[in-house]
């Protein structure tokens, strides 16, 4: 049986970009923009990577852990959509959509991410019926 990885939380986020300098980013996007990065195959540099490793996002070997693929689910997913129907949905409606589909969207994640970290599953960002 699989076990769901926890949400990366903006606390731990906080936490974790602690002592660091990425200019005027938010480290929420930082980590969004390093986890794309290694999905496209690519390496960040040594302070992202570090990061990534003790957020359990990038295994040893330079991959994303099951749990780096669901946070860049939920990063880009939504914000896809949203640029697909030509909408940027304010963060006030955003999180009452939130609050009002939350048995839906966790029934979709955890669809998605058995898929996801199932070897065998669809590629990233393949649709999941």
């Amino acid at each position: 049986m699989k076990v769901k990885p926890k949400p990366v939380t903006d606390d731990e986020i906080i936490a974790a970009f602690a002592g660091t300098n990425f200019g005027d980013t938010h480290p929420k996007q930082v980590l969004a923009t390093g986890v794309l990065t290694i999905a496209s195959g690519m390496a960040c540099g040594g302070t992202l990577t570090s990061i990534m490793r003790k957020m359990k996002l990038l295994k040893v070997a330079g991959t994303l852990t099951c749990r780096g693929k669901m946070f860049m689910w939920e990063m880009y997913h939504a914000k896809a959509i949203a640029e697909a129907i030509g909408t940027i949905i304010p963060p006030e409606e955003a999180a009452r959509r939130a609050a009002a589909t939350a048995a839906s969207r966790a029934a979709i994640i955890d669809k998605g991410l058995s898929d996801l970290c199932n070897p065998g599953g669809p590629a990233v960002g393949a649709v999941v019926s």
